[in-house]
């Protein structure tokens, strides 16, 4: 269990909101921030060992958690909440792949408007088009189930696409796989919609 932070030493405090790379990084505007160096990864890559980004996560949440500054003062309880959400929003960034090639790309120069973001692949429009369509009509479990399996097995190959693309230096197609990505992903959420029992909603 976590030290309340009021028994933390004020020179610690001082250090938290001087020195480290969260209290940093709340200094710069919120697209000039690098959110691998919040969590702590050297390296920023599309391939992320997902066990050890969970692990600086909490380790970082066990000192910046605002539940550890309730009694503390309202500079330190304001700092907690920034710092907090900060590190959350690295994280749920940096573990979705499509919102982690999102982030990289925008590093980069691409845009993140999902509104001005086109298929130039007219086959696969097409497909996806076709797969809404079925998903819309169908209510048999069966039917979905198997729309399901085969868009997840879609979605696992387009990551590879998308992290050699990364690999390889080529943006441009890990940009085009990002955008497929997320087409599959609404197929999947569309699916899942329809999977839920009608007494949930």
């Amino acid at each position: 269990m976590p030290v309340p932070f009021q028994y933390v030493s004020k020179g610690l405090f001082r250090r938290l909101t001087t020195a480290c790379e969260v209290s940093e990084a709340l200094k710069l505007r919120p697209e000039q921030r690098d959110l691998y160096r919040i969590l702590g990864i050297e390296q920023e890559s599309f391939d992320v060992d997902q066990k050890r980004l969970e692990q600086k996560y909490k380790k970082l949440q066990t000192v910046y958690h605002p539940d550890r500054y309730a009694n503390t003062s309202r500079e330190e309880q304001a700092f907690s909440a920034e710092a907090s959400s900060l590190v959350n929003t690295a994280y749920s960034t940096l573990k979705a792949p499509l919102d982690r090639a999102t982030y990289l790309l925008a590093r980069q120069g691409f845009g993140i408007d999902e509104e001005t973001e086109s298929v130039d692949n007219p086959a696969f429009l097409m497909e996806v088009m076709e797969a809404q369509e079925a998903v819309n009509d169908s209510d048999e479990p069966e039917v979905l189930q198997s729309m399901k399996v085969k868009y997840l097995r879609r979605q696992s190959d387009i990551i590879q696409a998308v992290s050699d693309a990364f690999a390889r230096g080529d943006l441009s197609s890990a940009n085009e796989g990002k955008i497929h990505l997320r087409y599959v992903i609404r197929i999947l959420g569309a699916i899942e919609e329809k999977e839920e029992p009608a007494w949930s909603s």
